[in-house]
């Protein structure tokens, strides 16, 4: 299993040749927007457990790789109005700050992962796998208690034109910065083959893909209409929560989960080589 410590040496590794060809000098301001898929939840050394926020997530792991000035205020839960206009409401009464606020003329690079709670990506899978988990023998409860039901090309729609609202206001605050709408990792394979670790109904399933599908188009267009970078990991869907070497967590067990109940978080989001990997494409593209 990858470690905390070799995350950031094994992006190296993989990466021998970004220091001659990254275009950004030493020291240059990287600001990170984003909802928990670039957050960390369940990876070491949170540094903000409210945002679940951590030290080995794929921002953190793109600074220290290239030397550059973090400034990550990527926050778990965040949705595309946290990033624009709305702060947002945290535990014991904190409030994170509008995202996009982090973000200068210093600023020259930013990359965002954003859309997936605007369309309840995460909720949706954690929600059916744990009930297909807790009551296997009544599924027919499960398909009607935490039921997936599809979403429109309205909805799609929609996350579309939010993101290039981001990306226009990142570019009114940061007219020189380089933008990359960074893509989720998928927690299910093209087919939505469940299995132990991310159990639902076949129907959940191929529901839940067609989510992550059309948020990966949207997102697409949205770098086609704005000219920001849209960068996905090329084989990312073998390496699914179901997968021999998975990216993504499956849903966690509390006894097992590493760090225990805080570790549960992790649950459908990307494990630490699923973070490096992010981060590896991320350098490449530099």
């Amino acid at each position: 299993m990858l470690t905390a410590g070799a995350a950031v040496a094994m992006v190296v590794m993989w990466c021998p040749g970004y220091a001659g060809a990254r275009e950004f000098p030493g020291g240059a301001q990287y600001v990170a927007l984003g909802s928990s898929y670039a957050s960390g939840p369940g990876l070491p050394d949170m540094v903000d457990v409210g945002c679940a926020r951590s030290g080995h997530n794929y921002p953190h792991q793109v600074a220290a790789a290239v030397g550059l000035e973090l400034v990550d205020v990527t926050c778990a839960g965040a949705t595309t109005a946290n990033i624009l206009r709305t702060p947002q409401s945290l535990a014991g009464g904190r409030a994170a700050p509008v995202q996009v606020e982090a973000v200068t003329e210093r600023t020259q690079l930013v990359s965002v992962t954003i859309g997936g709670n605007d369309l309840g990506l995460a909720g949706s899978m954690i929600k059916a796998s744990a009930c297909a988990r807790l009551l296997e023998s009544v599924p027919a409860f499960c398909e009607t208690a935490a039921g997936t039901k599809p979403h429109t090309q309205g909805d799609f729609d929609a996350v579309e034109s939010s993101i290039v609202a981001v990306v226009r206001a990142i570019e009114e605050r940061a007219p020189q910065a380089t933008v990359m709408l960074v893509q989720y990792l998928p927690a299910l394979n093209p087919s939505g083959a469940t299995c132990s670790a991310l159990t639902m109904s076949a129907s959940q399933a191929a529901n839940i893909r067609r989510t992550y599908d059309g948020l990966v188009s949207a997102t697409e267009r949205a770098a086609r209409r704005t000219g920001a970078t849209a960068i996905a990991v090329p084989d990312a869907d073998a390496h699914s929560a179901c997968a021999d070497t998975p990216w993504v967590n499956g849903l966690l067990d509390p006894l097992t989960a590493p760090g225990g109940l805080a570790g549960v978080a992790g649950s459908v989001h990307p494990n630490l080589a699923g973070a490096t990997a992010v981060a590896h494409e991320i350098i490449a593209r530099l």
